[in-house]
Formats: C-alpha cells, sequence, structure tokens
C-alpha cells in the first residue's frame, strides 16, 4: 500500500491492470450465460467455459512476444486500445440474431482480448522491476495480487447480477467493457512519461552487448532458441526448478478442492452452515480473503519465512483439512483452515513474484512467467481427474484418503529439500 500511495508508476500500472481485471471478470461470466440462450446449449457452454483457458496455455508464446517488444510502454496502450476496439466490435454484432456461427465470432473475440490481457502482462513484469525498489518488491506483489483477488471476487458476482438488471442487454455489457479498457489506456496514457523511464530496453541491449545471445539479424532470439534458454534458467536455478515442482503438485491438489468439498458437502449436512448454497457461497469466499490478508499483511510472524517452509505449512493444512473432512467433520474447522490456507498462498504467490523479478534477467521475465503458469495450469486438471473422478466412481472418503497422502508427500518433499532458500529472510539482514 505505501508503494502504491507514493510511486506514480506503479500505481498507475495498478490501476490500469485493475481496470483491465474488470472488464475480463465482468465479461467472462456474462459470456457464459449468454452461450447458454445459444443452440444446441450445452454444447455452446461448454466451448464458452472450455475456452476461457485458451490465454493460459499460450502464457508462454504471449510471454515471448512481450520479452521481445522493446516499447513496452507504447504496446501497453496499444493492447489497451485494441481491446477496447475489439468489445466496441462485439457490442455492434451481439446485436445481431443469436446464431452458432456468430457465437463463434463473438467468442474469438473474447478470447484475443484475453489473450492481449496475457500479453499485456507481460508487458508490465519488467516494468515492475524497474520502477519498485528491491525491498518493497514482496510488499508491492502483495498489494497487486490483494487488488487482483478483490477485482476477480467482486465483479465475477457484479456481472452475473448486473446483466440480469439491465435485461440481458449484451450489447450495453459490451461497451461498459470497452470503456474499461479505455480507461485502462487512459491511465497508461496520463504516466507514459514516467513508465517509458522505467523500460528496461536499453539496459537489456548493453548486456546483449555484453555477452548474452543475438541473433546476426539483430531481430533478437526465435521462439525456439527462447523456450530453450527459458528452460535452462530454470534447470540452472536449483531453486527455482524446486518450487515450479512444488506449485505442480499444490495446484493439483488444491484445484481439486472446491469440487471434492462440494461433493462432500452432499453426503454431510453437517459441515452445513445453514443450508448448501450458503455453505458453498462461504468455502470461496473464505479461500479469497485469506488471500487477500497473506497479501496485503506485510509485518507478520511469516515476514522471515522462506517460499519452501510456506509451502511445506500450506502442505499440513492441508492435510488437516481432509483428515477433518474424513473424520470429525466439524465445519467452523473446515471455514479456519480454509482461511488459514488462503492466507499463505496468499504470501507464496507474491513472494514467487517477486523472487522472479529479481533473479530472472529482464528479456526473459514474461516467458518464464508464462512457464510457470503453464506448468502450474496443467497439475489443475490432473488433480480434478484423479480426485473427483474417485470421488464420483467410488467413494469420496477415498479420494480425501488419496489427497490425505498427496499433503504427506509435499511435507516430505519440504523436509527432505537441501535446496538453498534464497527467499529466506535472515535476522542479520534486517539491521538497519
Amino acid at each position: 500500500m505505501k508503494e502504491y500511495l507514493k510511486n506514480k508508476a506503479y500505481r498507475a500500472l495498478i490501476n490500469a491492470a485493475v481496470l483491465n481485471g474488470i472488464g475480463n471478470s465482468l465479461f467472462n461470466i456474462v459470456f457464459v450465460i449468454y452461450a447458454s440462450q445459444i443452440t444446441p446449449q450445452k454444447l455452446a457452454v461448454s466451448i464458452a467455459s472450455i475456452t476461457m483457458f485458451i490465454p493460459s496455455l499460450l502464457q508462454i508464446v504471449m510471454g515471448y512476444a512481450a520479452d521481445q517488444t522493446k516499447a513496452k510502454v507504447k504496446l501497453l496502450l496499444w493492447t489497451r486500445l485494441v481491446q477496447a476496439i475489439l468489445f466496441v466490435g462485439l457490442a455492434g454484432l451481439v446485436l445481431l440474431p443469436n446464431t452458432f456461427g456468430l457465437f463463434l465470432v463473438l467468442l474469438v473475440i473474447n478470447v484475443t482480448a484475453d489473450c492481449l490481457g496475457s500479453y499485456a502482462g507481460g508487458l508490465q513484469l519488467p516494468l515492475l522491476k524497474q520502477i519498485i525498489p528491491e525491498s518493497e518488491l514482496n510488499a508491492a506483489m502483495g498489494f497487486q495480487t490483494a487488488s487482483q483477488t478483490i477485482v476477480q471476487i467482486i465483479f465475477q458476482g457484479v456481472g452475473a447480477w448486473a446483466i440480469v438488471l439491465i435485461h440481458y442487454n449484451y450489447g450495453l455489457f459490451g461497451i461498459i467493457n470497452a470503456l474499461m479498457f479505455l480507461l485502462s489506456a487512459t491511465v497508461i496514457f496520463k504516466e507514459r512519461t514516467i513508465l517509458t523511464a522505467a523500460e528496461p530496453h536499453k539496459a537489456v541491449q548493453n548486456e546483449m552487448a555484453m555477452g548474452e545471445k543475438k541473433d546476426r539479424t539483430g531481430k533478437g532470439v526465435s521462439f525456439k532458441t527462447s523456450v530453450t534458454e527459458t528452460f535452462s534458467i530454470l534447470t540452472d536455478n536449483r531453486f527455482l526448478a524446486r518450487v515450479l515442482v512444488f506449485a505442480f503438485v499444490i495446484n493439483s491438489l488444491f484445484a481439486s478442492l472446491d469440487g471434492l468439498i462440494t461433493i462432500t458437502l452432499l453426503d454431510h449436512h453437517e459441515l452445513w452452515l445453514a443450508n448448501f448454497e450458503n455453505t458453498v457461497a462461504m468455502i470461496g469466499m473464505t479461500i479469497s480473503i485469506g488471500i487477500i490478508a497473506g497479501s496485503l499483511v506485510d509485518s507478520d510472524p511469516f515476514k522471515k519465512t522462506g517460499l519452501i517452509p510456506l509451502v511445506g505449512m500450506v502442505g499440513l493444512l492441508l492435510l488437516a483439512f481432509s483428515l477433518n473432512m474424513m473424520t470429525i467433520r466439524q465445519n467452523w474447522l473446515m471455514i479456519l483452515i480454509l482461511f488459514a490456507t488462503g492466507y499463505l498462498l496468499g504470501k507464496l504467490n507474491p513472494r514467487m513474484g517477486s523472487y522472479m523479478l529479481k533473479t530472472i534477467p529482464q528479456d526473459k521475465l514474461a516467458i518464464v512467467n508464462g512457464v510457470f503458469g503453464t506448468v502450474v495450469l496443467i497439475g489443475a486438471p490432473l488433480g480434478q481427474f484423479i480426485f473427483l473422478g474417485i470421488g464420483n466412481m467410488w467413494n469420496v472418503t477415498l479420494s480425501w484418503a488419496l489427497f490425505a497422502i498427496g499433503t504427506v508427500v509435499i511435507i516430505m518433499m519440504v523436509i527432505k529439500d537441501k535446496t538453498s532458500d534464497p527467499t529466506q529472510v535472515k535476522n542479520e539482514k534486517l539491521i538497519g
């Protein structure tokens, strides 16, 4: 928060990202509602839901493009403007009679806008590295995580409520979305001078002149070369490689948590908080509030804790959660553990982002971030397939037992890990 109030460049990037997030959160949920009015209904809704993952799957490509972009602020501004134009076009097209063909066209527009948003996120990473003091990176990344989580919670709900309020006027919703992207561009434009001064391309060019790889045409490395170099960075940095493995395993478990809880609630009403619907809503809110709190609270007992010990603590909490769901099934304990887990996740994600900003070369930041995001994303369907598949086909208690075994694996990995943890804050470093 302190950096947000005093640093104009950082504040501009956060405000622009928040406005972009509002646009994405509003329309993604509304587009699924729009799909429900298309024939064949189930196919349209399924396609709309599945394609939401396309921008995440293309993170590596978008990251590469962002790293190869020199005029990052200029392209950041143009990206927001193109997103606004796309939604103006969508607002006009959605007024035409509903057909499956039109639905596919609108789907392409929505996915393209989301991919541009991913590209813009990659453009911002080197700027953040330049404008935020290293000592403030953890707090700054925490505030960014909290802002994004708040936007996602609030505006997904607002989108579903507002489309009903305006009588399913999707054209108006498209215009509202376009305005969000236009406002985001305006924020960047207003502070373009400060942000342009923070562009790292000159420093990157100097690094290349001192020995970094560049092809003879002067156009930068190819996508294949860039991906190869990215994996070299991950394999050479043993700590980063270990964290990637931990992130994959944690996400494989965590992605299945909502589904496992839901099917457990159907069989065990003693876990309900008043009723089923209220319990499902409360669970989602609890995790999100925990993430926000963990991201915003910088001075707490976990301030000096490194990434790998934090992963171990998350593993312990998930183990306790699975045991509760198998045995005593206390709803208050369920909520308490979920909040604590969210709180620690709110520490993990910003700390990982901060470490990457400190250690990854500026011209590889976006693609390394894309590789991380893609690998972690792969864990989600894998975990859901295993745990939800077993829960639906056989017994949910068996699913929780396997879930508990997964958490024990994480805990044992942490205990046996001998990798030096550079995110662990030593007491002597805090002096002065």
